[in-house]
């Protein structure tokens, strides 16, 4: 029995003495640690006939891959539900021996805490790599007392050999401020969605003459009308925290739900200026692979369209991803380029390399992220920041999970 195998069996010895004694139990397990396993030898220890158990799961490519578990680790009972979190309303009538939630981070929304509190069930487990306060503060609430948590950070997995030592490269690279080579677009008395090009003037000018057409609008005839600002990467960074900052300090002020949301997308726009310009270096550094079994996690659908293609390619709007996931699984390709929805869920098979050019505010999907490539032996993972902005400071919260022996600093 290697190390792994004792590691999981201790946790599930833990969790089958703690669901006997507690109706609720949460394993916050980091990805490969095994929290299918251990949900299943918890239902395997029950040894009464044709147990019913519900499996709640985040998406419908899921049951698959819960079904494979079943068959690998030889669940007792053929009389199971798998549904996803969309679907939970639907499990509603019937009554549970267990109830398993998988990604259960996913139950954190009113109407589904609604749901989940009538469920009718003996027992309930909870899986999750990242599991919410918010999770912890609704069960709380409804037995008044919080429920047993069996916790494994991704550092500790590490430590313990349950995981591979990862080596890690950040790759810093930084805004360009010499050439004019980006745009933005301003809008003076009407919006992007208001603005017609027929009746109405778009002004050309550099980053440094942009105020002219601001300070003075009141000498221009027009009071309709937009400016279209050429200028260096920094200069477009600088105006999305300003407006950030705008929209941010008019919220907190006002509590105008209108701030918030503005405020948001330019988050949002901001995050995704920053993955655009990694997009280059992302297909360089893969380039350097040679070979390698790896995923990339892009940040927009049109980045991922630019780094891979069509055989290697899942987003949203790909028709057949999972056969994508078969073809990686079987080998045919070595390479899998992805836009968030792999972060977590899907079993794939020998991945040696992960790179990420979308750098997370939170810490959930970069531990889901960085875990995919922690089940080979001598994992590489690759992270691409921009110093300077936005990205160190998420850099900074999830880098906190990792040894700082294991991670080394490259300049661009």
């Amino acid at each position: 029995m290697n190390i792994k195998q004792i590691v999981s069996k201790d946790y599930s010895n833990r969790a089958i003495a703690l669901l006997k004694t507690n109706k609720r139990i949460i394993l916050n397990l980091a990805t490969g640690v095994g929290k299918s396993k251990i949900a299943i030898d918890c239902i395997n220890s029950y040894n009464y006939d044709n147990i019913k158990v519900l499996f709640i799961v985040a998406e419908r490519a899921h049951k698959k891959n819960w079904k494979e578990e079943f068959a690998k680790w030889k669940l007792i009972t053929d009389n199971y539900r798998i549904e996803c979190y969309n679907s939970l309303h639907k499990c509603l009538e019937d009554n549970y021996d267990i109830v398993i939630f998988d990604e259960a981070h996913h139950l954190c929304t009113p109407l589904r805490f609604m749901y989940h509190d009538n469920v009718k069930a003996k027992k309930f487990i909870y899986l999750s790599a990242t599991s919410k306060f918010e999770l912890l503060e609704h069960l709380n609430a409804i037995d008044y007392k919080m429920p047993p948590v069996i916790y494994c950070s991704l550092k500790k997995a590490i430590e313990k050999k349950v995981l591979p030592t990862p080596k890690v490269e950040v790759h810093m690279l930084s805004l360009n401020n010499s050439i004019s080579n980006e745009y933005y677009i301003e809008y003076v008395g009407c919006t992007e969605k208001s603005f017609n090009p027929k009746t109405m003037i778009m002004y050309e000018c550099n980053y440094n003459r942009r105020m002219e057409y601001f300070r003075t609008s009141f000498l221009i005839r027009e009071r309709k009308y937009a400016v279209k600002v050429y200028c260096t990467q920094q200069e477009k960074y600088n105006y999305y925290n300003r407006i950030i900052e705008e929209y941010k300090n008019t919220y907190l002020a006002t509590r105008e739900e209108w701030a918030k949301i503005k405020w948001l997308r330019a988050g949002s726009e901001r995050k995704r200026f920053l993955g655009t310009i990694k997009t280059n270096y992302a297909k360089d550094l893969i380039k350097t692979l040679n070979n390698k079994r790896f995923i990339c996690f892009c940040t927009s659908i049109d980045q991922a369209n630019k780094i891979g293609n069509k055989g290697n390619i899942i987003h949203s709007k790909v028709k057949n991803p999972l056969n994508v996931i078969e073809s990686f699984n079987n080998k045919d390709i070595n390479s899998l380029v992805a836009v968030g929805m792999l972060q977590e869920g899907q079993n794939l098979k020998d991945i040696e390399c992960g790179i990420i050019v979308q750098l997370d505010g939170k810490e959930g999907p970069f531990i889901q992220k960085f875990g995919r490539t922690l089940r080979s032996e001598h994992p590489v993972q690759y992270i691409i920041c921009i110093k300077g902005t936005q990205d160190n400071v998420y850099l900074e919260r999830v880098i906190k999970n990792l040894d700082p022996n294991h991670v080394k600093y490259i300049e661009v």
